[in-house]
């Protein structure tokens, strides 16, 4: 994933499909993937009034597909998405860091516009508490529930708008915030209500967050007022660079000693990609895909083609140091290597120091990532017999083992599968430098759907020793996949015996970190048929600490029962678990295991949940499955409603 400060996309990104997901720019490069189905283009304004540069853009849609990119000079992003997984969240975070603005995808005409604005941040999380009484933050890190959210923004705009009029504010006709195309520059009728909005809430004396906290508990009938020294229109010319209440006149970088987390320290071989950026020119001597070998030292250093750089750092913005990338520095060249905060190695960025971009940082030259293959190399590197271990997801499957063969064949043994000779592969696609995976695309029917669309497709997993370690398939026309190791896992660790954590807390050990996140968004539902029983812990001084239970039935939650992870494609029966720990989003969606048992659980007379105590043990894996998976143990939750 990019989480670069300064790379600027010059283009349009170009359509991938990254294990689950099936959107653009999920991984190093811009990748491009032959595959059936109709495709549509998400396009937008990222603005506070002046325009997003360089912010990172986050889309999370149906089916657990995800992907990211870059804001460009001014503020424009696009994504690809596969018509079929909308609609989509869509969250953009400033560069170096900073308030998260939201915004929501769907419709079937391409491009589609989406801006994010604090205009659409305000619609999205009035839209989100309105329909399903969550937080935005929580909302959008579990990705549940889009389509309810997405039928509630239309009336969450009209609200908006009454809302700003009430205010004293005068509104574009018609007021379309999220899909109305604009240009964040002055005269611009929602480029001037977007500097009027932050100038009045920088009059008030608060923050957009406050604000936004504000006309959300109001169901949507609070905002602070326009400055006296700014219109209704907002002729006044605010500047701002990320900062959504406009209070910040500029940003200072610097830098800041790192350190390199040992998860990413070992050799690689990779290759230089231009991937849009401006090439080499006389800064460096790569040449475009040329094949560079690669090492991190545990002493801080990186050693490229058999040069050795020292000294690394993270670049700060205001004082706050971005903590994804580390960066050594060689003359006019900088080596941005990501994503250090998790340890989980994407790429790494070049920048020419020499030469700024407009956004007073170095521009983007190129990118050092996995080397790129094509053909049925992408699927002869595994070549072998396999023994299918477990299943962690979909309908139970009757194969038992999968052979492919040194020509790129796949065959399933022992059950029916979805064989493929060379003839029935239409497409490979590499993904392995983004996402940890190779998919491969059949020009046949594969799920029992009586055509040939974008859901009959195979994917290969490798694990963090570069093997094969499980494998998925279509299995149905909606897109449910079926997912099996092809190793045999470790064991999860005991059920834990310590003390069960005060009222509204979720408390765990995460690998050798033990924590207690308050429970800041919790639901009891019907404990008879109901559609989710979910606990969400986020950490009041870090965003990016949080914990999310989400366990279904399709009967009675029973004390004393064991409840295990994901298994097939709706909200019955199920487990899903995600936690996030720094910079890194583990699932049990992702091949991860879980067992969950109630040690008490009372409802009232509505059938509601009114409290709920019980213990979790599970190891979980990111979306790239080539990590060691985070070991969950001793969890214990006590939830009061």
């Amino acid at each position: 994933m990019v989480t670069t400060l300064y790379r600027q996309l010059t283009g349009r990104m170009l359509a991938s499909i990254c294990g689950l997901s099936i959107l653009a720019a999920c991984g190093g490069g811009d990748e491009v993937i032959s595959a059936a189905g109709s495709s549509i283009a998400i396009t937008g304004t990222a603005a506070t009034g002046a325009p997003l540069v360089g912010a990172q853009v986050t889309a999370k849609c149906q089916f657990n597909t995800t992907g990211s990119g870059v804001t460009q000079a001014d503020g424009l992003y696009t994504l690809d998405v596969l018509a079929s997984v909308l609609p989509c969240a869509i969250r953009v975070v400033p560069a170096g860091g900073g308030q998260a603005l939201y915004s929501m995808a769907n419709g079937t005409k391409s491009p589609l516009t989406i801006n994010v604005t604090p205009l659409t941040s305000l619609a999205v999380s009035l839209a989100v508490k309105d329909s399903i009484g969550q937080t935005t933050e929580a909302w959008f890190d579990a990705a549940n529930s889009l389509g309810t959210v997405s039928n509630a923004l239309a009336g969450a705009q009209t609200k908006l708008g009454a809302a700003l009029k009430a205010a004293g504010y005068t509104l574009p006709s018609p007021f379309e915030p999220v899909t109305e195309k604009f240009s964040p520059k002055l005269g611009d009728k929602y480029d001037d209500l977007l500097e009027a909005v932050a100038s009045g809430i920088k009059a008030s004396g608060g923050t957009f967050a406050s604000a936004q906290a504000a006309f959300v508990a109001g169901g949507g009938a609070a905002l602070p007022k326009p400055s006296a020294t700014t219109n209704s229109t907002g002729t006044s010319s605010t500047t701002s660079t990320g900062n959504v209440t406009g209070t910040e006149p500029s940003v200072t970088y610097g830098t800041v000693a790192a350190t390199v987390h040992a998860l990413v320290v070992k050799s690689y071989n990779l290759a230089f990609y231009t991937g849009g950026g401006a090439g080499c020119d006389t800064v460096c001597s790569f040449t475009d895909k040329q094949a560079l070998a690669v090492v991190v030292g545990a002493g801080g250093t990186l050693n490229i083609g058999g040069k050795q750089l020292t000294n690394p750092y993270n670049r700060t913005t205001n004082g706050k140091p971005h903590l994804p990338e580390i960066i050594w520095r060689d003359g006019d060249v900088e080596y941005a290597l990501s994503d250090n905060a998790s340890g989980m190695f994407n790429e790494i960025n070049v920048g020419n120091l020499a030469k700024l971009n407009h956004n007073s940082l170095p521009s983007f030259v190129g990118q050092i990532r996995a080397v790129e293959q094509t053909g049925f190399v992408n699927i002869s590197q595994y070549a072998g017999t396999y023994t299918k271990s477990a299943q962690y997801i979909g309908p139970t499957t009757t194969w038992t083992g999968v052979t492919i063969g040194t020509d790129g064949a796949i065959s399933f043994t022992g059950g029916v599968g979805p064989s493929l000779s060379v003839g029935e592969v239409s497409a490979t696609s590499d993904f392995n430098g983004c996402c940890g995976n190779v998919m491969v695309t059949a020009n046949k029917d594969i799920n029992n759907d009586s055509k040939i669309d974008n859901f009959d497709i195979i994917r290969l997993y490798r694990g963090a020793s570069g093997n094969l370690e499980s494998i998925e398939h279509s299995f149905t026309s909606n897109g449910s996949q079926v997912g099996a190791f092809l190793f045999t896992p470790t064991p999860l660790p005991a059920q834990g015996s310590g003390p069960i954590p005060a009222a509204n807390f979720i408390s765990f050990t995460a690998g050798t970190t033990s924590q207690a996140l308050p429970l800041l968004n919790s639901g009891g539902l019907s404990a008879i048929n109901q559609s989710g029983f979910n606990l969400s812990g986020i950490a009041a001084v870090d965003s990016n600490n949080n914990f999310l239970l989400f366990v279904g039935s399709s009967t009675t939650l029973a004390t004393g029962t064991t409840y295990s992870c994901y298994k097939n494609g709706n909200a019955k029966n199920n487990l899903t678990i995600n936690s996030r720990i720094g910079n890194a989003m583990y699932n049990s969606l992702e091949g991860g295991r879980c067992e969950l048992i109630f040690t008490e659980i009372a409802v009232n007379a509505s059938n509601q949940i009114t409290l709920a105590k019980g213990r979790v043990v599970a190891d979980l894996r990111t979306f790239k499955r080539d990590g060691t998976a985070l070991v969950l143990s001793d969890v214990a939750f006590h939830y009061v409603k």
